[in-house]
């Protein structure tokens, strides 16, 4: 009654933590949080459900993956796990991503996935990039000049595809 046409829900990449780290997940999987904040963002995505379908506002969750936007990245040297890199989300690509979910059109609920187009990805793109054009830049392997010293199997059956 506000005049509000959608709602964008910051959920997390821990909604799906207990899926094994092998298995690249995509949206249309159940959730599997491993902690109470991840239930938590499963429930905020189930009350977007809600309003969107019982209540006609279009809601969008975004699964915001390993992202830390007041971190200097540039100034990083230690090591970065591979868990962190496949689930990495630069603030550039986190940008467009948001700035997608408000412009586009006829979208009365999606749950999406906030990764960078990194080389090997912990939460498929496929259906975010076609969902809302989302067309990310970075890859946390190229930009931390890294790679997985055992790679895991979605990377074998994936790769930088999805």
């Amino acid at each position: 009654d506000q005049g509000c046409q959608r709602v964008i829900f910051a959920s997390s990449i821990q909604t799906v933590e207990g899926y094994p780290l092998d298995t690249q997940v995509h949206p249309e999987m159940q959730p599997k949080p491993m902690n109470l904040y991840g239930a938590a963002k499963v429930f905020g995505e189930m009350i977007c459900h809600y309003f969107a379908y019982a209540e006609g506002l279009s809601s969008i969750a975004v699964r915001i993956g390993a992202f830390e936007g007041n971190r200097d990245w540039s100034a990083h040297t230690g090591p970065v796990d591979s868990r962190t890199l496949s689930a990495f989300v630069s603030e550039r690509d986190l940008s467009h991503l948001f700035a997608q979910c408000l412009e586009v059109a006829d979208l009365p609920f999606a749950v999406l996935h906030g990764v960078s187009d990194n080389r090997f990805k912990r939460m498929d793109l496929t259906s975010t990039r076609r969902a809302v054009n989302y067309q990310p830049q970075d890859d946390a392997f190229e930009r931390f000049h890294t790679g997985i010293v055992h790679p895991p199997r979605w990377e074998q059956e994936w790769g930088r595809g999805a």
